[in-house]
């Protein structure tokens, strides 16, 4: 719309980013709110400075198109790097044996912040015995070395699904699973 505005920030140092580059989307607009009624700290956080608001929204500009990828608050870190679940997700998605898929950030038992989780639907035809070690194989050979599935890959009949049709991340983070990664 005439008069708005569209910065894409880096996540760590809030610099705005080159065309391409992933970050979080900043708007500004004369038809923006000013701030949250009687909620200062919020304020100054969404409501920075020179009317510029954090969206919450992590992507992309390129080319004149908005590329969406995932949401600040379902990011992690892993020793400083951040993990968008979103982009694991498309890349499990590729392999032929994975039908659904879900990933959370879970505590780092080495130290780091979190680790990447996969929670994995198989499509009826592979079996379960040899498909995690494939799964792990095709992800580490993509992937860098912090985006690697520390967190383990667990089988699941179905994962749950809320009413707009997502991944309920939050379910798959409370789910009580045995010691130690598969």
């Amino acid at each position: 719309m005439p008069g708005n505005e569209i910065q894409v920030r880096d996540l760590k140092t809030d610099e705005i980013v080159e065309a391409g580059q992933i970050g979080e989307f900043y708007i500004r607009s004369p038809y923006s709110a000013k701030g949250y009624y009687k909620r200062p700290e919020e304020t100054q956080k969404t409501f920075g400075g020179e009317g510029w608001v954090r969206t919450g929204d992590v992507g992309s500009l390129q080319n004149g198109f908005i590329y969406m990828k995932d949401r600040v608050k379902e990011i992690f870190k892993y020793f400083n790097n951040h993990i968008c679940p979103s982009e694991l997700e498309n890349i499990l998605l590729k392999h032929p044996m994975i039908s659904q898929v879900g990933v959370v950030g879970v505590p780092d038992p080495d130290g780091g912040d979190s680790v990447p989780r996969a929670f994995v639907v198989l499509k009826e035809s592979h079996p379960n015995d040899k498909a995690i070690d494939d799964i792990h194989r095709f992800v580490n050979g993509i992937v860098p070395s912090y985006k690697r599935l520390r967190g383990g890959i667990f089988i699941l009949p179905e994962l749950p699904i809320g009413k707009t049709g997502k991944v309920m991340r939050n379910v798959l983070q409370a789910l009580r699973l045995p010691q130690g990664p598969a």
